[in-house]
């Protein structure tokens, strides 16, 4: 077999297809919901968002006059948050609300999820 041959076999074999949708995926994505960066700081902010979330609900817990054992199991717990969210530590949902944050969030995922679903052909 030549090599032309066996570039066309390659071409066309299921793998190589698979590589090519993959890129034309991920070039959709790009396309409608923004670029690599752009999306991984969006997962960043809500992710944040959800360590700050919990580790104010930590905070409440273990500061409640009730439940003594309760706050006992949460010291490691607060120990983490703590060393995770120092009282200086500035992070994204302290310069962006909560809205922007889940709008955003929602946004990019909704047109994610339909691009893979269009890419499935569903």
């Amino acid at each position: 077999m030549n090599t032309d041959s066996n570039d066309m076999m390659i071409k066309h074999s299921p793998e190589y297809q698979a590589i090519l949708d993959r890129h034309e995926l991920r070039s959709s994505i790009k396309q409608s919901a923004g670029d690599e960066k752009s999306l991984l700081g969006t997962y960043a902010d809500v992710l944040q968002l959800l360590i700050k979330r919990y580790a104010e609900l930590i905070h409440l817990i273990s500061n409640a006059d009730t439940l003594e054992g309760l706050q006992n199991q949460l010291t490691e717990q607060q120990v983490l948050m703590q060393q995770l969210l120092p009282e200086d530590a500035l992070l994204t949902p302290d310069v962006k609300t909560q809205s922007e944050i889940v709008e955003d969030f929602v946004s990019r995922s909704h047109t994610v999820a339909g691009l893979i679903l269009e890419s499935k052909g569903k």
